[in-house]
């Protein structure tokens, strides 16, 4: 009676564990494919609202799931400039993936190498090179022009930020916005 009451117990969650590892297996042969890799592609890059392009994707599910990419580009709309980035990790929702919506929680960039350029519509004149006020890249811009994509948390690790036509740059930057 009892090893029946074990059994009844044993064999439902050992099937139901092979059942998840299988699952889990089967995911992470998938996300090697082009095909696939080129789908999450375009629903990152819809989700985040820029054109993103990635060499390589992983699944990850330390801690949370999510999707590492390494060789990310992404070109900024608008003519604003490009990041480029060693790596990416993008957390994912799992209520809303469960529903089957690519919905990312929180992105991080690794060293990332953001080029940004100077706004298009101002027009640089020799006075505005010369001094500090060649700085001029936000202000006055129309709204929709630049935008953050709509996250809770998005961090840059260890990197670099350049302006086309300012001298300077600044590089080890590490920033966490929430």
């Amino acid at each position: 009676m009892r090893r029946t009451k074990v059994r009844a117990i044993l064999i439902p969650s050992l099937l139901s564990i092979l059942l998840l590892a299988a699952c889990v297996l089967l995911l992470q042969i998938l996300i090697h494919r082009p095909s696939v890799q080129h789908y999450l592609l375009g629903e990152l890059s819809e989700a985040l609202g820029y054109q993103v392009s990635a060499e390589r994707f992983e699944l990850s599910l330390w801690k949370e799931i999510g999707l590492n990419a390494q060789g990310v580009y992404c070109e900024l709309p608008g003519k604003w400039g490009t990041i480029s980035a060693t790596g990416l990790r993008v957390s994912l929702s799992v209520r809303r993936l469960i529903r089957g919506d690519l919905i990312p929680t929180s992105l991080t960039l690794i060293e990332p190498d953001v080029k940004l350029a100077r706004a298009p519509w101002q027009e640089s004149t020799a006075s505005e090179k010369k001094g500090p006020s060649s700085f001029n890249i936000i202000r006055n811009r129309p709204q929709s022009e630049v935008s953050l994509p709509h996250l809770p948390e998005i961090r840059l690790e260890d990197g670099t930020l350049s302006v086309s036509d300012v001298a300077w740059s600044i590089e080890g930057l590490h920033l966490h916005l929430s």
